[in-house]
């Protein structure tokens, strides 16, 4: 039997939430075209698991579709690997809908497919050893971290001012009544002033002066080592650094973000100034801050619900010059919890999660070790 491919992309997808992770269920269509025998008009076992191929391949380039620029770039390096081993990193795939058109001699599938992305993450930086760049030779390159939350302590509201301008115009009245006289003659009875009041005036708006309480994490130190460390990146949180090579205390750069969302240039110099001295190995220096909303009640579970926006940067500190080489958000991530201390915990390891990868991966798309 000839078997014709023709390939119908139906892709719908959806996200299920499980700890840290976000696991994409993805639904995508395969045909297969078949010719029709001399005893039977049905497709067989081998037209039906081609069609199911390639409903795979189609669920596939729809995730793929979804990759951030960085990891699209990563993922073209090793694109082939991926093509031609496709089920290695499928979990689970499963047909949930089979049609066949006599008409045309076309069997349809919509299966339900589940990728490992453990694994994706593992085979786009397989061989990226991170080894041989600074210090010892052969040894490992460090990356430092900084990722705080805070959320807002105080806002300080201003009230608008408005400036009132005014100014008077005189106009008389050239206009004359007169009367006769005694004498016969017309004399003037009145003179009319007008006076006209010309008003303007500004209205001044004032932005509100906002104070955040800056506080580390636990879990956010944990799932942003978990990224580092499955990237094959050693990994070393600044407090560790600036509490043995005397780098700015963690209270002064608490106090800065409390009002600001960046490092001003001298604090900054001076943690990078921390790091080189404290270890010639340390390479990269990423600094994150993730912003706590308020939390509310989500009307779909009734649970509570907390959003935080992150926000972080990768400076290459091993040459004279500190440079910028990855930067990422603001990214905005939902907690769900039974309150909001559980919803506020489980937004900010999603976005810590999501943010150091994403830095990860433009790392790695610039072949940066």
């Amino acid at each position: 039997m000839k078997i014709k491919i023709k390939l119908i992309a139906c892709l719908i997808f959806s996200f299920t939430v499980s700890g840290i992770a976000v696991a994409k269920d993805i639904r995508a269509k395969g045909d297969a075209v078949f010719e029709s025998g001399l005893f039977s008009s049905e497709p067989d076992t081998q037209v039906k698991q081609q069609a199911v191929s390639n409903a795979v391949v189609n669920a596939w380039k729809r995730y793929t579709s979804e990759f951030t620029t960085a990891k699209l770039n990563a993922y073209k390096q090793t694109q082939s690997y991926f093509e031609t081993h496709l089920d290695e990193f499928v979990v689970d795939k499963q047909v949930i809908e089979q049609s066949n058109d006599s008409n045309t001699n076309t069997y349809s599938v919509v299966v339900s497919v589940s990728f490992n992305d453990v694994a994706i993450d593992s085979k786009l930086n397989e061989g990226n050893n991170k080894s041989g760049y600074v210090g010892v030779p052969g040894g490992k390159s460090l990356f430092g971290f900084l990722f705080l939350a805070r959320e807002q302590a105080s806002v300080k509201s201003f009230d608008d001012r408005v400036t009132k301008k005014a100014s008077l115009k005189e106009e008389e009245d050239k206009s004359e009544d007169t009367k006769l006289n005694n004498n016969g003659g017309r004399v003037k009875t009145s003179d009319e002033i007008t006076l006209t009041a010309v008003t303007g005036g500004n209205t001044l708006r004032q932005a509100d002066q906002i104070e955040h309480r800056v506080y580390s994490s636990t879990d956010v130190d944990t799932a942003v080592s978990n990224v580092l460390s499955s990237n094959n990146f050693e990994v070393t949180s600044f407090s560790d650094i600036t509490a043995q090579c005397h780098g700015p205390s963690m209270d002064q750069i608490k106090k800065e973000f409390s009002t600001s969302d960046e490092l001003s240039s001298e604090l900054r110099l001076a943690a990078v100034r921390a790091a080189k001295a404290c270890d010639a190995s340390i390479r990269f220096l990423a600094v994150g801050t993730i912003d706590v909303r308020m939390a509310d009640t989500d009307p779909a579970t009734g649970n509570k619900r907390t959003s935080v926006s992150f926000r972080g940067q990768v400076w290459d500190i091993t040459s004279g010059l500190s440079r910028v080489v990855a930067s990422d958000g603001p990214v905005q991530k939902f907690g769900l919890g039974p309150d909001a201390t559980s919803a506020t915990t489980d937004a900010l390891i999603k976005a810590a999660t999501e943010g150091a990868s994403e830095l990860v991966n433009q790392l790695n798309s610039r072949k940066l070790r």
